[in-house]
């Protein structure tokens, strides 16, 4: 049987890590790797609930202050609501206008909401 390693950032770690990417906050994938994992800190979901996150989720959770995650993105098929704090909120905001840039401005609710291509026009 495979070893199995359970591994986290220390508090030192984490905190080293946040900082080195926020000073590249003019820099709009460091920008956006840096407020999904504002997102999971905050939350606690998995990458793949994450990785399956909509513009429509991020709206609705800060219109409701609650994440709904669906349960087709969610390990087991489990529906859950989390509460989202405010440094959440703010890097939900900030995924929202980064989307906005990186999508050229399509903005559709069943849209991912973590961009991985930059599609602007006349860039």
């Amino acid at each position: 049987m495979a070893k199995r390693f359970d591994v986290y950032f220390t508090e030192v770690e984490e905190k080293k890590l946040f900082s080195t990417i926020k000073a590249y906050k003019s820099d709009v994938f460091a920008w956006r790797d840096y407020n999904w994992m504002k997102v999971a800190r905050g939350t606690g979901v998995r990458l793949c609930v994450l990785c399956g996150l909509t513009v429509g989720d991020a709206k609705k959770a800060l219109e409701t202050d609650y994440l709904h995650v669906r349960p087709e993105i969610n390990k087991r098929k489990k529906e859950q609501e989390i509460y989202v704090v405010k440094s959440v909120q703010s890097a939900l905001r900030e995924l929202l206008k980064i989307h906005k840039e990186m999508g050229a401005g399509t903005e559709w609710d069943e849209s991912p909401l973590i961009s991985v291509t930059y599609e602007t026009v006349g860039r």
